[in-house]
């Protein structure tokens, strides 16, 4: 069990104003895989990686395919050999026809307490929430036995490219479910 002194330290830390901007610039972005249009993933990992650099992350950028790159964020936390591992995809399914939304697909209007656009759920809102749990884990000081990686992991509506070039590269073990250091 962790102690409510642990959970609390962690939690103090996260800056909801920065969770919901994070969320809000990677809504902005139309990461809808389409090489015709031109739109991929590249500016969602760049605005990732600017943004754990910022944070003091270790980032290791490989390109999966063209257009198509997966960021690793790590932080050796502390000595030991656990791995806590977070992983987010940064690609979004196409809109379809704008007309038919009511707010903007890539705007990331705030109505309420709702934030609305394409990958708000799935899984920008997602990815931008593991990213602020990495830092307010590493602001809060709390001693970690181990390592935090966060895969940002590019073609989870498709092929899965990014997860499987994830595990070639030899970041995760997927006989074992274990995560390679």
């Amino acid at each position: 069990m962790i102690p409510a002194e642990i959970i609390g330290k962690v939690l103090n830390m996260i800056d909801l104003d920065e969770l919901i901007d994070l969320t809000r610039d990677l809504v902005r972005i139309n990461s809808v895989w389409d090489s015709v249009a031109g739109t991929g993933e590249d500016a969602a990992v760049e605005l990732v990686v600017g943004w754990a650099e910022a944070q003091r992350f270790a980032v290791e950028m490989n390109q999966v395919a063209s257009g198509r790159p997966n960021a690793v964020i790590r932080w050796a936390a502390g000595p030991g050999d656990r791995t806590l591992m977070f992983e987010g995809h940064t690609d979004v399914v196409t809109p379809g026809d704008v007309s038919g939304w009511r707010y903007d697909p890539f705007g990331a209007e705030i109505v309420g307490r709702r934030i609305y656009g394409r990958g708000t759920n799935d899984t920008k809102g997602n990815l931008a929430a593991m990213l602020v749990a990495m830092a307010s884990l590493k602001r809060s000081g709390v001693e970690l036995a181990g390592t935090i990686i966060g895969g940002v992991l590019c073609d989870e509506e498709g092929q899965m490219l990014g997860v499987q070039d994830f595990i070639k590269r030899g970041h995760a073990d997927i006989v074992t479910g274990a995560i390679i250091l």
